[in-house]
């Protein structure tokens, strides 16, 4: 069960925003961090109702593979 203040704060933001950029925080890009962001970019727009939500992950270490797939996936990737 949501909060009422969170619910206010939550309507407040959505009236404020169009857009949204979702930060995934781990000490490496892996799986985990990829999927992650995945889901909450796919929720966002359907739950919180953003229309454009754009990602990151925020990191110290990454896996070049999974660097490419974030690209390929516009999710921005930021070494620490």
């Amino acid at each position: 069960m949501k909060s009422k203040w969170w619910r206010k704060l939550q309507d407040d933001i959505k009236r404020r925003a169009k857009r949204i950029l979702v930060i995934e925080v781990k000490e490496t890009l892996n799986y985990e961090a990829l999927g992650q962001i995945m889901v909450y970019r796919y929720l966002f727009p359907k739950v919180w109702g953003f229309p454009t939500v754009d990602s990151a992950i925020l990191c110290k270490k990454s896996i070049k593979t999974l660097e490419e797939i974030c690209r390929a996936n516009d999710v921005l990737v930021f070494r620490i």
